[in-house]
């Protein structure tokens, strides 16, 4: 059968078609190892940190091993690609090398860089009407694909070329994900800022409290969790979601759940020692047990008191803040926060019943203090 030589502008519609089936693949790839991952930016990194920038590398190269194995494999089985395949085009050397071909297929997103390879385009001067108009189609489709080439190649040199930072906090740059703000009394948030941050977790036979601390990070007590990995989550706006244990430490009663929660501001954590005992006004904010209220369904409280002290207890490495702002059964996990809705500390156990004297005790309320938290957090948290 007669046969002629192609016209190199016909790898437009060749490369379109190609590119559209390994796009279609990439993001199936992308969808099976990616959709129960939460990403590096929901997890509390800045948009520009090297950690985001990884994550975002890894989808990135996973787009060109996608073309790899799609053309490697293809171009060995018929000696050309699909979408010389489907227009009825065939490769054609002086030698007729299968090496030149499959080179050519791979390298085939550099459009003309078969004509080094000494490899040209042929087809029958007869072809069917079906091949026809596909290759208007694929002509079309070159309007889409080829674009999409070129914002890829854009993409690659933005994540590996452009500066990063490590944080996003506007007034720390401590390095890690999580950090402790300085002290500062402008209240740029609020309570209620805290409170659309704070959230009940329900389980089979508890209820409990916890905040975000990212867009798919919830902090709270391990006591609250340690019996069921994973839990319910309701959110102040109603929304109710399933989230499971990412992370704990037992020793400091310190857990974070992971989970797919709305989106918004993370929560600052403040030193308590930068601000004065016995003038600081602090509220706990949470979800009290009571059987007046069904689980999943009480409203969320405030409580308010002073920052009684900061306590250091150095052998044990662990730092507390007392408060008399009220603490029920059901609060911990909760945010102790100023009025500024910056954290002093999560809210862990309350000291009601003298033992040695029998005497009720009040106003003896204590929080992990954020001095604990953060750095424990930023372990957990990797």
């Amino acid at each position: 059968m007669e046969e002629k030589h192609l016209s190199y502008w016909i790898r437009i519609p060749v490369l379109a078609v190609d590119l559209l089936i390994a796009a279609v693949l990439y993001l199936v790839s992308v969808i099976v190892l990616f959709r129960n991952t939460p990403t590096a930016a929901e997890l509390g990194y800045n948009i520009g940190s090297q950690q985001v920038a990884g994550q975002q590398s890894q989808v990135i190269l996973l787009g060109a091993l996608v073309w790899l194995v799609y053309s490697l494999l293809v171009s060995l089985l018929f000696n050309k690609s699909l979408g010389h395949l489907l227009l009825g085009i065939k490769l054609s050397s002086h030698d007729n090398s299968k090496f030149r071909n499959v080179f050519s297929v791979i390298l085939s997103p550099l459009v003309f860089f078969d004509k080094l390879l000494g490899v040209s385009l042929v087809r029958s001067r007869k072809i069917n009407p079906f091949i026809k108009v596909f290759t208007v189609l694929a002509s079309l489709g070159s309007l889409i694909a080829i674009p999409g080439l070129l914002l890829y190649v854009f993409l690659i040199g933005f994540i590996f070329l452009a500066p990063r930072t490590s944080t996003d906090d506007n007034f720390t740059l401590c390095g890690e994900r999580f950090c402790l703000v300085k002290a500062n009394t402008s209240c740029e948030k609020n309570l209620d800022f805290v409170r659309s941050r704070v959230v009940e977790i329900v389980g089979k036979n508890f209820t409990g409290t916890g905040f975000l601390i990212s867009d798919s990070l919830v902090l709270t007590n391990y006591h609250v969790v340690e019996q069921e990995p994973v839990v319910s989550i309701r959110e102040s706006n109603g929304r109710i979601s399933e989230a499971k244990v990412y992370n704990a430490n037992p020793d400091l009663d310190t857990a974070i759940l992971v989970g797919q929660f709305t989106k918004g501001e993370h929560i600052q954590f403040v030193n308590p020692t930068d601000f004065g005992e016995g003038t600081t006004d602090l509220y706990a904010i949470g979800f009290p047990s009571s059987v007046l209220r069904q689980a999943g369904t009480g409203p969320l409280t405030v409580t308010s008191g002073i920052y009684s002290a900061f306590l250091d207890y150095k052998d044990e490495g662990f730092q507390l803040v007392q408060t008399d702002a009220a603490a029920n059964p059901g609060n911990s996990g909760g945010p102790l926060v100023n009025k500024c809705g910056q954290v002093f500390g999560m809210v862990t156990l309350s000291e009601k019943f003298d033992p040695y004297t029998n005497e009720i005790k009040e106003g003896l309320n204590y929080a992990i203090s954020s001095t604990t938290l953060v750095p424990e957090l930023n372990r957990l948290s990797n």
